[in-house]
């Protein structure tokens, strides 16, 4: 250590010794017991406040479309004890829920208003809370009834994998259809039902994802929320050599084929490479698309390949030809 530094620590243990732990302490104690009870003298005594509580609409039935919009919210005017309030400010509201099949059921005018209203806001709010007014007093309920329908659903967002993954079947999507409910015009024009256009990338695994349907004026589908099945799996490069055939040859000719074997190339997932087999594969050239042909070349086309191979590619795309007439004895 140097001796700048050894000459600070020396002033500040110098400084520390002054000091009078004991004063300090006795103060902090009054301190500490004057606070306590300054909490207490607030929490005993009793405050307004406003609040705002959000709303939650349960048990909508799905052939009905409200004629009004619903509040999301509702604001409170309310009085309570200092402790009470500290709740308020630091926890978590409990949401208002309010049970629509019950409402429309028990109320022939379809209106939320007085006496029931308060109990519902009531349940809502610790039992010692005063409310002193709220906005909105009342909730229409007035409806219509819809007409449904049953309308296939599709995917119409975009799926993007990690490099080495592909998908080895088909994007499944559950479930494949959903009810919409709408007045008659508008549910005659409506004939499929989308997810909302978003993208998930970077996946290379099996993927259930959750997608919102997209809405439509006037239209109501359920459900809302339906789930994409994504089979993922990594897939490796794979080659063969497969033998050249001539299809429809007449018994009279042979053909030699330059080169008489072609590469196949593709892709294949991890789970199937120990399914390929030569015998599933065929390339040919079909003598009648070639017997009057001047070319010295002809492609080559693949006639048989598992249907879990991608990509699947030929070299040489193209060969060349020769034919032979077969020696026949005479008797």
């Amino acid at each position: 250590m140097s001796n700048a530094a050894n000459k600070i620590w020396q002033e500040v243990r110098f400084f520390l010794r002054k000091i009078s732990w004991k004063k300090i302490l006795t103060f902090s104690f009054f301190v500490i017991i004057a606070a306590f009870l300054w909490f207490m003298q607030i929490y005993n005594q009793y405050f307004e406040t406003s609040i705002i509580v959000p709303i939650k609409y349960i048990s909508v039935p799905d052939s009905i479309i409200f004629q009004d919009s619903l509040p999301s919210q509702i604001s409170l005017r309310i009085k309570d004890n200092g402790f009470s309030m500290f709740k308020y400010y630091f926890k978590k509201r409990d949401t208002l829920r309010l049970d629509v099949s019950a409402i429309i059921n028990s109320s022939s005018s379809k209106v939320l208003q007085g006496s029931t209203f308060d109990m519902y806001v009531r349940k809502a709010l610790p039992t010692s809370t005063q409310i002193l007014n709220y906005d909105p007093v009342r909730i229409s309920f007035n409806y219509a009834i819809l007409e449904y329908k049953k309308v296939p659903l599709i995917f119409d967002g975009q799926i993007n994998l990690s490099p080495g993954y592909f998908l080895n079947s088909d994007i499944k999507i559950i479930p494949d259809s959903v009810m919409a409910y709408a007045a008659k015009p508008d549910l005659d024009k409506l004939m499929f039902a989308y997810t909302v256009n978003d993208t998930i990338s970077g996946l290379n695994s099996d993927k259930r994802i959750s997608f919102k349907l997209a809405s439509v004026k006037g239209i109501r589908f359920v459900p809302e929320v339906v789930s994409i099945d994504v089979p993922v799996e990594a897939y490796t490069q794979k080659n063969v050599e497969i033998a050249v055939e001539c299809l429809n040859l007449p018994e009279n000719l042979n053909v030699k084929f330059f080169p008489s074997k072609v590469k196949l190339s593709f892709f294949v997932g991890v789970s199937e490479v120990d399914s390929i087999k030569i015998k599933d594969f065929s390339v040919a050239i079909d003598y009648d698309g070639i017997k009057e042909s001047k070319q010295v070349s002809v492609p080559v086309r693949i006639t048989s390949s598992p249907s879990y191979v991608r990509n699947l590619t030929i070299s040489p795309p193209n060969v060349e030809f020769i034919f032979e007439y077969k020696n026949t004895k005479v008797q």
